[in-house]
């Protein structure tokens, strides 16, 4: 089966869409655990280079660790290109583009061949364990607010003189901001939101990410980022903070660094894989989660389809594991 259709040439457009953080479950990747030699070695990899059974976790729990952004990111990951590998054992993928969102990015990279199965996974778990630290030394949390735009939520936050400790950590479509930041400040802004009729709901991470709190990682994590193998990337990745495609590996390598502490602009990625063509956008992940916010973007839904990762690969149980 074929992500896309062909026509001489023109592929018709279909990006690769990887999700991050919020979509862990218990559960999440049964059904490409241990489904070919291939995508073993994907767990298999991500268990021996972060150091804990990635496989156990994500099948069995216990849900409080999976939360643990340490594990989460690495957990995210695992099933994104464990996927990923699923679908290309079924000839069912052909992507003329790929973006990731947040540690997403990682999956982006790989499925890109910019970055090797080992070089993702040191990359996934040094960002988790910095962040962890972080999120251990600060008071921190993240909120989905929906039903406003950037401009809206931005608006309100220097009103109330929040910004310096609050951040719109994702834009994610004209209809969703994720708030990150401070728990007092975020105290102080939430019944304002709820006030103007704003749902919000509370993201299951562990910290305030792409916020200012995360800015004194970013010096350690560059020298991570630096000691990875990067390659020329064989289809074009669009960046979380560029918004855009990122036309050498010295805006990856800098892409990568500043997306710990800065605004995911995943509204703005959609409208520019739209305006280069993409006309399906196939989710690669444990949720429909990136293909969901589609629905926010009135503009696009004549020009972008969506298809999830589950339409397209046959599932097979994960075999038992033991206590």
């Amino acid at each position: 089966m074929q992500a896309y259709e062909q026509s001489g040439n023109d592929t018709h457009g279909c990006a690769l869409l990887f999700p991050g953080q919020g979509t862990q479950h218990i559960g999440m990747g049964s059904d490409v655990c241990d489904q070919s030699p291939i995508t073993a070695r994907v767990w298999d990899c991500a268990s021996d280079i972060a150091g804990f059974d990635v496989r156990r976790l994500c099948l069995k729990g216990p849900l409080p660790k999976l939360d643990k952004t340490q594990y989460q990111q690495v957990a995210v990951t695992t099933v994104n290109i464990a996927c990923l590998e699923a679908l290309r054992a079924k000839g069912a993928v052909g992507e003329s583009c790929v973006a990731g969102h947040s540690v997403g990015e990682f999956s982006a990279l790989y499925a890109a061949g910019v970055l090797s199965l080992e070089d993702v996974f040191r990359g996934v778990a040094a960002r988790g364990q910095i962040m962890q630290a972080l999120a251990e030394q600060t008071e921190g949390a993240m909120y989905a607010i929906k039903g406003i735009d950037r401009d809206g939520i931005a608006e309100l936050i220097a009103l109330h003189e929040l910004a310096d400790r609050i951040t719109v950590a994702n834009d994610n479509s004209p209809r969703q901001q994720v708030i990150s930041g401070c728990k007092l400040a975020l105290k102080e802004l939430l019944p304002v939101l709820l006030r103007e009729g704003f749902e919000q709901v509370r993201l299951p991470v562990n910290g305030a990410w792409h916020s200012s709190l995360m800015r004194p990682g970013a010096e350690d994590f560059q020298v991570v980022i630096d000691s990875l193998s990067f390659a020329e990337p064989r289809v074009p990745v669009f960046g979380n903070q560029a918004a855009d495609r990122l036309s050498s590996i010295e805006q990856l390598r800098a892409d990568l660094v500043t997306n710990l502490y800065s605004t995911v602009r995943w509204r703005e990625t959609m409208h520019n894989l739209a305006a280069s063509g993409v006309r399906l956008c196939l989710e690669v992940g444990p949720k429909k989660v990136l293909s969901r916010l589609l629905l926010d973007f009135p503009a696009l839904q004549d020009q972008l389809s969506t298809r999830h990762v589950a339409e397209l690969i046959v599932t097979k149980p994960a075999s038992a594991v033991t206590e």
